[in-house]
């Protein structure tokens, strides 16, 4: 996203017990807006479809809807409540300390444990149960604003292991242009 909040989004899933909302799984979908054009690119066959369409709402065709809600669980997510619950649910260590940028960060990590029994975000009804497992690598900067997030557990949906991955960077900032993409031409004649 850049200052003018023009945005270009990819998003992939994979596996039965994933989200539908890009079709049929697997598929990975690329969606860029300036506010005022909406463009998509999805493929579940290997064959790219692009279009323009029109949002169902506001919200949904917000710069807010895909770096605060989709990233983090989508419906009333945010990465606020996101973060606090697993920061609160998880153990972790700091790994390391870095000035390597303007503000210092710290790199806290997680091997393979469980959740506390009080982890609200492990125990809601967006998550699978039984978690366990879980890998947590991120980086903090010394405000506590979340620089990356990488983390993996395994839960139980339906009685089947289920594996759940997130990744979230966050780079550039203030400093990043996002111009149209490649696709924009194909997606606009289709």
């Amino acid at each position: 996203m850049d200052a003018d909040r023009t945005y270009l989004v990819h998003v992939a899933i994979a596996g039965e017990h994933a989200p539908e909302f890009l079709g049929e799984r697997p598929a990975r979908a690329s969606f860029w807006s300036d506010g005022d054009t909406y463009l998509r690119r999805v493929s579940s066959d290997g064959e790219p479809t692009y279009n323009t369409f029109t949002p169902p709402d506001d919200f949904i065709a917000s710069w807010f809807y895909w770096t605060n809600t989709v990233p983090f669980g989508g419906r009333g997510a945010s990465a606020k409540r996101f973060f606090r619950a697993v920061f609160e649910g998880v153990p972790t260590a700091v790994a390391e300390r870095s000035s390597a940028t303007d503000r210092p960060r710290y790199r806290l990590f997680n091997d393979a444990s469980t959740p506390r029994s009080d982890a609200r975000y492990f125990r809601s009804q967006f998550e699978p149960r039984n978690v366990r497992s879980i890998t947590l690598d991120a980086s903090v900067d010394d405000r506590g604003i979340v620089r990356s997030f990488h983390n993996r557990y395994l839960g139980e949906v339906d009685d089947v292991t289920v594996t759940v991955q997130r990744s979230v960077d966050y780079a550039a900032i203030n400093e990043t242009a996002v111009g149209r993409p490649t696709w924009y031409d194909r997606a606009i004649d289709e």
